[in-house]
Parts: structure tokens; sequence; C-alpha cells
């Protein structure tokens, strides 16, 4: 990311319809032919996603705030974003939603598919 926001970038049409979850925002294709698109990506990095699926791995189940703490992603919008991410991508699940008191608390677990992308880099 730049100082100026998302950069833009171009892709082939075909690939952006296999991953929109990368997508904000798709300008029209600068070439006559279409073979690609002009967008704005949204970039995650590998080392947050994997201190995200590594909290989750040492602890098996974790609540929303003690997977935040254990994340140490700093930026609450941020966590939010890798998390949705995570999810959309099934490497985390949502386990258990459990009322305590006036409060709902939700659990997150790791699933196999973020077991698999763990072990990529270890």
């Amino acid at each position: 990311m730049t100082k100026y926001g998302p950069r833009l970038s171009f892709i082939n049409p075909e690939t952006m319809k296999k991953y929109p979850q990368f997508t904000i925002e798709v300008f029209s294709s600068p070439f006559k032919d279409g073979s690609s698109l002009k967008f704005r990506a949204k970039d995650y990095s590998v080392i947050t996603l994997i201190k995200l699926l590594d909290s989750l791995k040492r602890s098996e189940v974790l609540s929303f705030s003690a997977l935040y703490t254990e994340s140490k992603i700093r930026m609450k919008r941020s966590f939010m974003n890798y998390l949705n991410f995570c999810r959309s991508s099934e490497f985390v699940s949502r386990t258990e939603k459990q009322e305590r008191g006036s409060k709902a608390w939700v659990y997150y677990s790791l699933t196999p598919k973020g077991e698999v992308f763990l072990s990529l880099f270890c």
C-alpha cells in the first residue's frame, strides 16, 4: 500500500472472477482487446495472516477479544479485515456463540485448510 492508498494494478478478467476478495474497485479495461482490467487491490501481508492463524493453532479455540489480543495485530480495523479474509478463505471458522449475561460470545478456530496454509511456511 502506498501513502496514497491501495495501489492500482492490472489483472486478467478470469483471474479477478476467481479472487474477488482482493478487489476494492474495478476500472474500465485499458486494452482494446479486453485482455486485462485496471483495478485497485487490497493488500494482505502473509506474516500478518500467519500471526493470526498461529494464534489459533496454539490455543485451538479463542473468543474474538482473546484472538485480537493474542494475534498482536494492533489496529482493530486491520484485524477485522484479516479475520474476514480468513473466514472467507475458510482458514478460520466461527465455532460457537454463547450468551454470558447480556453479551454474546463468539469463538473462532483454525480449520484444516488454515492448517495447510500454515504448513506451507514451516
